[in-house]
């Protein structure tokens, strides 16, 4: 943020903030203004790319199954459940590993991670 603050209205007008959590679900509007942005259009290979990462997927937790997310820990999300449940069983998988301390510090971030680019997402 304190880089956006430090440019120009002209160089802000060139950036684009892109949330994971909310690109992932809805991609729409922010591939609307990057090609804007950069006077293109979204083809085949842009779409091809996206099937490919799975975007735009019913929940932000249904990625790419690879053994990199799977050997830390990630799963797919379970038929049924809410973005708020599977955040919660992600948490309860640090728990069991985590001190006290360290959760409470977690705990904090992510509420402010959630409330910063998360709204309208968790249910």
């Amino acid at each position: 943020q304190s880089a956006l603050d430090n440019m120009t209205p002209r160089e802000r007008d060139g950036v684009v903030i892109v949330p994971f959590e909310q690109f992932v679900v809805n991609p729409w509007p922010y591939l609307e203004k990057i090609t804007s942005l950069v006077g293109t259009k979204i083809n085949n290979t842009t779409l091809k790319e996206m099937k490919r990462q799975n975007v735009p997927r019913d929940m932000i937790a249904d990625g790419i199954n690879r053994p990199i997310y799977r050997q830390y820990g990630w799963k797919p999300s379970k038929k049924g459940t809410t973005e708020r449940d599977e955040l919660q069983e992600r948490r309860d998988f640090v728990k069991a590993e985590a001190t006290s301390d360290a959760l409470k510090v977690l705990d904090r971030l992510c509420e402010e991670y959630e409330d910063k680019y998360m709204t309208g997402i968790l249910h």
